[in-house]
């Protein structure tokens, strides 16, 4: 199971190479799907913690998959949740 942080019983930590796949080989649904997992998961770890703002990588990545998607209101939108996390 795994506490916050975790994604399928993985820290969020350890999807990096998995993502970096899925956008490489164009499987852009897939790389959403887990992308927006980990970024749930980046957000409960930091609310665990009491941090102030999750890792930016997973949004980064997830913007860059809807741009390629044309998908630019999602685009903005997952930009605007990290800035307002």
């Amino acid at each position: 199971m795994g506490g916050p942080g975790t994604y399928k019983g993985r820290h969020y930590t350890e999807w990096v190479d998995e993502a970096k796949r899925l956008k490489r080989e164009n499987l852009l649904d897939e790389a959403e799907t887990l992308l927006l997992g980990l970024i749930g998961a980046t957000e409960a770890e930091t609310q665990a913690e009491g941090r102030r703002s999750p890792a930016p990588g997973y949004y980064e990545n997830l913007a860059i998959v809807y741009r390629k998607q044309r998908r630019y209101l999602d685009e903005i939108g997952i930009l605007t949740r990290y800035r307002d996390f």
